[in-house]
């Protein structure tokens, strides 16, 4: 979340993804960074326990939506 504040403030168009495990925490965190329209995508959780290829599946499946947020800022 630190990261894609930081390059917002520095006018770069910047996504956070997190697991659906982390939305709550990750959407305290960017208000508490002042960033309340910092945009997010969630995908499934967890991570850690899949497969390098299930890990890229679930980063391809969230394409249009980084690519949507990105586009909308």
């Amino acid at each position: 979340m630190h990261d894609g504040v930081r390059l917002e403030h520095l006018g770069v168009p910047a996504v956070t993804i997190c697991t659906d495990g982390f939305t709550e925490a990750a959407t305290a965190q960017r208000e508490a960074l002042g960033m309340s329209a910092h945009p997010l995508v969630i995908i499934p959780h967890p991570l850690t326990t899949l497969s390098l290829p299930a890990v890229e599946a679930r980063g391809k499946g969230a394409t249009p939506d980084i690519e949507r947020a990105l586009l909308q800022g």
